[in-house]
């Protein structure tokens, strides 16, 4: 079993290296990266979840945490990321392991949990509806 984990990691190594610099394939944006994780924040945001104040704090440096509601949509990601891109994407590029630590998936006791699953399935409801 570890032989094919391996196996897998060198394979996806040698085509995102090599193989695309070969064909010439750009990456994509750092928000584009976090397109599901970003929209489950904006998700839990628009709920009205209570974020702890760390929280709140990360999100306010990156994007007013206000506007979220007014550019989260349920089934695209895009306005979230387009918000996040034009406002202070560099704060999360600068920290992203704070980032990812102090806001995803945090406070099961608070029920935020859903609410995550909820807005990565959201998006694609055919695919999950057969």
């Amino acid at each position: 079993m570890f032989a094919v984990q391996v196996g897998i990691l060198l394979l996806s190594l040698i085509i995102t290296g090599p193989v695309y610099t070969a064909c010439h394939v750009e990456r994509a944006s750092f928000t584009e990266s976090l397109s599901i994780p970003l929209q489950q924040i904006a998700c839990v945001v628009s709920n009205g979840r209570q974020l702890s104040a760390e929280q709140e704090m990360l999100i306010d440096d990156v994007v007013d945490t206000s506007l979220i509601p007014e550019y989260y949509n349920p089934v695209i990601s895009d306005p979230i990321k387009a918000l996040v891109s034009y406002n202070h994407a560099d704060a999360i590029i600068r920290n992203p392991s704070k980032y990812n630590r102090s806001l995803q998936y945090q406070q099961p006791e608070q029920g935020t949990p859903p609410h995550y699953v909820q807005s990565a399935l959201k998006p694609s409801p055919e695919y999950f509806s057969s």
